[in-house]
């Protein structure tokens, strides 16, 4: 890959920096360590601002002000007349190709732009492609790193190590494989509650084939198997008639029988429009009959309800509605993405906690998922129980008065929303226990009246009439049971292609974990004498060896192996602030190495302002020796910012060395020009008399004693 070095940056009224008509200049060698010292508010920090907005469009010091500051309008220089704030850039490939010159412009009205007068086609996906984890660090890159929570650590720290992909596939591959997600979005529970309810239907139409079978042939079915030789029984049972003999001659299946043909037989011999409403009074006596024989045991089903009812009130009266929950998901999400790990602070209003919010997130997300499973078990009660069953068959009965209002789906609606009491299943019981006495008085009463009407009627012939209904109602159930049995079967397949898929899903999910977390200890492992060595190196604690420990998951630990003797201790814990930032700063420097971005260069802004003064003098001879360009073949060109007197001093005297460049900034921004001391004179001579013209004679004053002091 063909890395880019900065060589060359211009700045006009961009943030600290106005020099308007007159952009401010400054080189860099591509083979030097280059060092640019500058006082405090003399516009280093815009000059690390200025090469972050055009790699990244953005300011990040911007970014932390609130809306009301208008963040926006502070990106140009306030003073410059146009309100125009132009960057170029001037970057050295290394493959030997001439420079690339890229133009940065942002209008006054906001508008970016990009271009490049050099003729790169894509100018702003070259800017991209420089916008690396190392490309721009200072001191609060370090800071987060020591002070994030260990989750929040290690998910930056990935994309440093090259695994950002991976980690974001491997928490991909954990929700997809999450079995609430599996069986939700493939839709495999709704299979499951649909073969539950083929396998209860089937049960309830196979006892109504046993009874129809067992009254007309003698014989029941011990098990499923035998269905298929229920209608065999029953049509031969039907041949013995002499009367219906004809009819059924070749003999059929029973699925082939004509009933109306048969009850036609039947009128005939018995003539008269008595048989037609004996036949539809016996056809409703099956069919009662039948209603009445799937009526079981359900006390102890009801008393599941009430129990799953109460423990759903219960966990409901814990928790406070749906928009509640959805506030602590967006919470619980905030919180896992590492964007906010303040522990105890708010992350709504800011305001201090005297507990940790992620347990409180955790606890209170917990009391939700215990109401939701308890909502889960009641609505498995209404689809699955015996009780809940019951009340349907009975109000889908038309002979059975509901009053206008059906219990069963006013149960399932309050079980939904969440309102279902217990006192509503009791109400719903004593409507079950009115259906079923409708139920045996509608059966009792049309009992009598085909009895009643059966006595002018030749008694055989009514008992046959009888028979031909049940063979009628026996067919029907064989055909249902026929249906659910292929129904189940189709649904049982795609369920088993399903759990394959679910299977496979978590099995390369812990498979990929695995490897992610083989692949981030190999590749710690790969820098961890080199960010040792660094470490040694800046803070000269010879028994003291830090660590960084991955706990399986996405954390990412700082630790002492060795600390004065002792064993595995807390690096934050126990080492001082210069210490812990040279910590992680070693750490980035030694996983700089395996950066994939393009850019060749690493910017540092005051990347010591916590450091002691000799570990700061230490970092630099680091720098020097070992990790810039020229003393490494993987190093870098370094471009260090700095308002550190002590470190003035070191860098004017490796201003002359071979591996060293050193400038000093000087002027007085925002309003007056901004130089670096060691242009040459004839850019000064020019400056000055822009400065006159400006009847800027103050700050020319004070560049020019900077300038001579500098020299």
């Amino acid at each position: 890959m063909t890395k880019y070095y900065l060589r060359e940056l211009r700045i006009e009224g961009f943030r600290g920096i106005n020099n308007e008509g007159d952009p401010f200049k400054v080189k860099f060698d591509l083979d030097k360590v280059n060092s640019v010292f500058a006082s405090n508010g003399t516009g280093k920090s815009s000059i690390f601002e200025a090469i972050q907005y055009c790699i990244t469009g953005q300011v990040s010091k911007l970014g932390e002000l609130d809306a009301s500051e208008k963040p926006n309008e502070h990106l140009a220089n306030l003073f410059h007349s146009k309100s125009e704030a132009s960057i170029e850039l001037r970057l050295a490939p290394s493959d030997g190709s001439r420079d690339v010159r890229i133009q940065v412009v942002r209008s006054s009205t906001g508008l970016r732009s990009v271009k490049s007068s050099t003729g790169h086609p894509d100018p702003e996906g070259l800017l991209r492609s420089l916008a690396g984890e190392f490309t721009l660090l200072d001191y609060g890159t370090f800071e987060e790193f020591i002070r994030s929570s260990a989750l929040a650590r290690g998910r930056t720290f990935a994309p440093l190590l090259g695994l950002s992909r991976y980690s974001t596939l491997r928490r991909a591959l954990q929700t997809v494989a999450d079995s609430r997600n599996l069986n939700s979005g493939l839709g495999a529970a709704q299979l499951r509650e649909s073969l539950a309810e083929i396998d209860r239907q089937k049960a309830d139409t196979f006892v109504k084939i046993g009874d129809l079978s067992e009254v007309l042939t003698g014989v029941r079915p011990t098990d499923t198997s035998a269905i298929s030789e229920v209608g065999a029984r029953i049509v031969s049972a039907l041949q013995q008639v002499e009367l219906l003999r004809p009819s059924l001659t070749p003999v059929p299946l029973l699925s082939e029988i004509k009933i109306d043909e048969l009850r036609s037989v039947i009128s005939e011999a018995e003539g008269g429009s008595a048989k037609s409403l004996l036949n539809e009074l016996t056809t409703r006596q099956v069919r009662l009959e039948g209603v009445a024989a799937s009526a079981t045991t359900v006390d102890a089903s009801r008393r599941e309800v009430v129990d799953a009812v109460s423990a759903l009130q219960s966990a409901t009266a814990r928790t406070r509605g749906p928009q509640t929950k959805r506030m602590f998901d967006c919470a619980h999400s905030v919180l896992g993405s590492g964007e906010w790990d303040e522990g105890e602070q708010c992350p709504l209003c800011g305001s201090e906690l005297e507990f940790e919010i992620g347990q409180k997130v955790a606890d209170v997300l917990e009391e939700y998922r215990a109401s939701s499973e308890a909502s889960e078990l009641v609505s498995r009660l209404l689809t699955e129980g015996s009780w809940f069953r019951r009340i349907q068959a009975l109000e889908n009965e038309e002979v059975i008065s509901t009053a206008g209002s059906s219990v069963a789906a006013e149960l399932k609606s309050a079980a939904a929303n969440l309102t279902i009491t217990v006192f509503a299943i009791d109400e719903a019981q004593q409507r079950l226990e009115e259906y079923e006495d409708q139920l045996s008085e509608r059966l009792n009463a049309t009992r009598n009246e085909v009895t009643e009407l059966g006595s002018s009627i030749p008694e055989s012939l009514v008992q046959l009439t009888v028979q031909v209904d049940r063979a009628l109602a026996a067919k029907n159930a064989i055909l249902h049971y026929e249906g659910l049995e292929s129904r189940s079967e189709r649904e049982s397949s795609q369920l088993k292609k399903l759990d394959g898929w679910t299977s496979f899903i978590k099995d390369l999910s812990r498979e990929f974990g695995k490897r992610e977390q083989d692949l981030a200890s190999n590749v710690m492992a790969g820098i961890e004498s080199d960010y040792r060595e660094i470490f040694a190196e800046v803070v000269s604690l010879g028994d003291v060896v830090p660590v960084m420990d991955r706990d399986g998951g996405e954390s990412l630990g700082l630790g002492l192996e060795q600390f004065h003797g002792l064993k595995n201790i807390s690096a934050r814990a126990v080492l001082s602030e210069s210490a812990r930032n040279a910590f992680a700063i070693s750490v980035y420097l030694a996983a700089a190495k395996l950066r994939s971005d393009s850019a060749g260069f690493v910017v540092l802004d005051d990347v010591t302002s916590s450091f002691d003064a000799g570990n700061q003098l230490k970092l630099m001879e680091v720098i020097r020796t070992k990790l810039q360009k020229t003393a490494d073949r993987d190093g870098f060109q370094f471009i260090l910012l700095s308002h550190d007197v002590l470190l003035e001093k070191y860098f004017d005297r490796l201003a002359n060395e071979s591996d060293w460049r050193h400038c000093k900034l000087t002027g007085f921004p925002p309003l007056a020009p901004l130089s670096a001391a060691n242009q040459d004179a004839d850019r000064l001579r020019q400056q000055a008399e822009f400065s006159l013209r400006l009847g800027s004679w103050r700050s020319l004053r004070v560049s020019c004693v900077n300038t001579s002091s500098s020299r």
